[in-house]
């Protein structure tokens, strides 16, 4: 159905974009976080196959796929590291 309601499903979304990115913004700002691509942030927030499976296929998906999938991983990787 969602293909079909773009608009209401980025509608019915918008509240918690818009409360992640401040949550996001704050941090970055303070030098907590990495810069990343937004769309990792996404996929670290609300769970990658949550955001590949219902956020891609709404055209929200990134100009380069392949890259937030290496970001993606670069940033699990390090999360997960003993250092």
């Amino acid at each position: 159905w969602m293909r079909g309601a773009l608009d209401r499903a980025r509608a019915a979304n918008a509240p918690f974009r818009e409360r992640a990115g401040r949550w996001i913004r704050a941090r970055l700002k303070a030098g907590e976080m990495a810069v990343l691509q937004t769309e990792v942030y996404g996929a670290l927030l609300f769970g990658t196959p949550h955001w590949v499976g219902r956020i891609a296929p709404l055209g929200l998906a990134p100009p380069d796929m392949e890259k937030v999938a290496d970001d993606l991983v670069r940033v699990v990787q390090k999360a997960l590291s003993a250092n």
